[in-house]
């Protein structure tokens, strides 16, 4: 059976939603108590080898940028930058994590990496989004 070209875009846009609306949550539920996650951050990471500033610089950019990617890419656009901006910092999350020692916390994330990396794989088939709205990209374009 072969599958057809708007049951793949159709797959597409539904992975995106997903990772959208994960990412946009995170970062909401972060602003909420955005001191509270800024003080767990430097408190649980503190007894790594990490460097301090670092881990707060981290801290205070995090929700925002979860929250930029989500929006990006719940709504399909720039799609391809959102996309892998998201899979690098789920890797410096999990990165921290395994630091931390929370490796359970870190083989959470493995799925959201898998849906990042299908959806790049798909990212020809961006028929219902912006990018496609706004810039022509369809299921045919060619990099």
């Amino acid at each position: 059976m072969k599958l057809r070209e708007n049951d793949i875009c159709f797959t597409f846009l539904v992975l995106r939603l997903m990772v959208g609306i994960v990412f946009i949550m995170a970062g909401l539920s972060k602003l909420l108590d955005y001191t509270g996650v800024i003080g767990y951050f430097q408190t649980s990471f503190g007894e790594t080898w990490l460097p301090a500033f670092l881990v707060t610089i981290f801290a205070y950019l995090l929700p925002f940028v979860e929250a930029i990617l989500g929006v990006l890419i719940f709504f399909g656009l720039l799609t391809r930058p959102a996309l892998y901006l998201a899979g690098l910092l789920l890797v410096v999350l999990n990165f921290g994590l395994i630091v931390r020692g929370d490796g359970s916390a870190a083989k959470g994330n493995i799925p959201y990496l898998i849906i990042i990396a299908l959806d790049i794989i798909l990212l020809n088939y961006n028929k219902y989004s912006l990018d496609h709205l706004l810039f022509g990209m369809s299921a045919d374009f060619e990099d």
